[in-house]
């Protein structure tokens, strides 16, 4: 598919400077171009969105962990309730975590290592129909959208 990675991802992000660029989530309902921030590194995936009030739908941040792992979340200092979608390798949502409680120290994880997380607004895996096994976010060909960044 042609034109799946649909902005450069040279453009900084609003609050931190972090990267951001286009991708489309595929799922049952159709197709969802998301605006994603780009936690790439050990201090942006640290950080994530802590602090951050408000998360607007249509937004989120793609975590990249450079390869497949067990991977854990939490919510400490984020103030906005999110959904994580655990991804494997090729993008495909291999666990859900809806509705994650803001500040809480729980840690968040999915039963099978996972290369990405995208962490999205509260309510946005019912908004956009996503499921486990059958939606996938698009990644670039033959590699992450971080790639760019780390040459």
């Amino acid at each position: 598919m042609a034109g799946l990675l649909l902005a450069a991802v040279a453009r900084a992000g609003p609050d931190d400077g972090m990267a951001r660029t286009r991708l489309l989530l595929a799922t049952p309902k159709g197709e969802v171009a998301l605006e994603v921030e780009l936690a790439c590194r050990a201090r942006e995936r640290a950080h994530g969105y802590m602090g951050r009030q408000t998360i607007p739908f249509g937004t989120g941040m793609l975590f990249d962990f450079g390869r497949t792992r067990r991977v854990a979340m939490w919510m400490k200092n984020t103030p906005h309730p999110l959904d994580m979608l655990f991804l494997a390798a090729d993008g495909t949502v291999r666990h859900v975590i809806r509705e994650a409680t803001p500040f809480s120290l729980q840690v968040r994880e999915a039963p099978v290592p996972v290369r990405y997380v995208l962490e999205l607004p509260a309510g946005s895996v019912v908004r956009y129909g996503i499921t486990v096994g059958t939606s996938r976010l698009r990644l670039p060909a033959g590699g992450s959208p971080c790639d760019a960044l780390r040459n």
